[in-house]
C-alpha cells in the first residue's frame, strides 16, 4: 500500500510541476480522493504543502 502512495504522489509532483491544474485537480487526477489526505502525505513527504511547492 505504501508503494503505491509513493507512485501517486510522485505522479502529483510531476503534475504540479508541469500543468496549471488545481491542487484539486491534481489530488483527484493522482487517485487522491480526501484532498486533506493528499496535503498530508505531500507534506510529510516534501516538507511543504503542495500549495507552496506549487508557488516555489
Amino acid at each position: 500500500m505504501q508503494y503505491i502512495i509513493q507512485l501517486r504522489i510522485q505522479h502529483a509532483l510531476k503534475l504540479l510541476r508541469e500543468t496549471d491544474m488545481t491542487i484539486t485537480q491534481v489530488a483527484m487526477e493522482s487517485g487522491f480522493y480526501d484532498i486533506s489526505d493528499f496535503c498530508r502525505k505531500f507534506k510529510n513527504k516534501f516538507g511543504c504543502s503542495p500549495k507552496m511547492f506549487k508557488h516555489k
